[in-house]
């Protein structure tokens, strides 16, 4: 599989038949000493795919799975927003694809999923590895993200597919890939420059409207409240029910009411 376009990011693409997990693979190779930036691991099949949480990943015959390598020279707390202008990168690409005019059909939900026509079509998982000793007094980061989009089959119950969504629509994972590594390209560049600020009036104008009512599961309990904003590090600000107090939630996975 190649790349038409001239990257920014130095892509290596490595397909396999069938593997376990893109996400592993690639730490593999990390500790290997195997992997450099540009790394992106694709397979036909992933047998033991995972998101957040250790959550396993439904497979469908069809659909996208990769991951891919990251190495900037970044302080750690710049990549929390990795997975919210990834999600950004995702979310042109499948408005790209599928000539999406406006933003109504499709919602990029916090902190790590695309919504299409109500359904999940895509995830991202973001892990940090470890770095080699060599880069410990460095502030270069191994972080590798993890993409799964729902091609052609919808495997999970409230998932939607791309071909489910606009009939007679043919997107191959070459395809996809071309269209997503541009659109990333183009925004890594800047988050790079000048963080996840130069896009967060773009992610507030992707996901769900103010004052949507929403439950938020967070590690040691759960609140309902209403979405209210997002900040400038992209942590999740909600008006809680109970006490009517902005809520600033770091970590946590929202659920519609």
């Amino acid at each position: 599989m190649t790349i038409n376009h001239t990257p920014f990011i130095p892509w290596s693409i490595v397909t396999h038949e069938t593997l376990p997990s893109t996400q592993d693979k690639i730490k593999e190779m990390i500790t290997s000493g195997n992997a450099k930036e540009g790394l992106l691991i694709h397979a036909l099949k992933q047998t033991n795919g995972h998101g957040r949480h250790g959550r396993k990943w439904e497979e469908g015959s069809g659909n996208l799975y990769f991951s891919f390598l990251l190495q900037p020279d970044i302080k750690l707390a710049q990549s929390v927003t990795l997975s919210l202008v990834t999600g950004i990168a995702l979310t042109r690409t499948i408005k790209d694809i599928l000539k999406i005019k406006n933003n109504d059909d499709i919602i990029l939900k916090w902190p790590n999923d695309i919504m299409l026509n109500k359904g999940k079509c895509a995830g991202i998982l973001v892990e940090n590895a470890s770095v080699p000793a060599s880069d410990i007094h460095t502030n270069r980061q191994n972080i590798i993200i993890g993409i799964g989009v729902n091609i052609t089959t919808s495997p999970m119950d409230g998932a939607i597919s791309l071909s489910e969504y606009k009939k007679n629509t043919t997107v191959t994972a070459e395809n996809f890939l071309n269209h997503f590594t541009r659109h990333f390209e183009d925004i890594y560049k800047l988050w790079l420059e000048k963080g996840f600020h130069a896009f967060r009036a773009e992610f507030i104008d992707l996901t769900y409207e103010k004052n949507t009512p929403m439950r938020v599961k967070l590690p040691q309990n759960t609140i309902e409240g209403s979405f209210q904003d997002v900040d400038e590090w992209g942590n999740l600000l909600i008006l809680c029910k109970d006490s009517q107090k902005l809520q600033k939630i770091t970590v946590g996975d929202v659920f519609l009411v």
